[in-house]
């Protein structure tokens, strides 16, 4: 194709590239693992924050 020639492979109706199913899949997978565990994350974040606030999580 000579340089001058403005037309390139993306310029083709039709010939634009997909998008790959990863790109939904994952991000699908990820909010649905959160939304089952989420309330169990939050739970266990606020544990280690007060365990740590207390001092620790057992006496010395």
């Amino acid at each position: 194709m000579p340089a001058s020639d403005s037309t390139t492979t993306r310029d083709v109706p039709g010939d634009a590239p997909q998008p790959r199913l990863a790109w939904l899949l994952v991000p699908a997978c990820a909010l649905a693992w959160v939304a089952g565990v989420g309330h169990l994350l939050w739970d266990a974040s606020e544990l280690t924050a007060a365990a740590f606030a207390l001092g620790g999580s057992h006496p010395p």
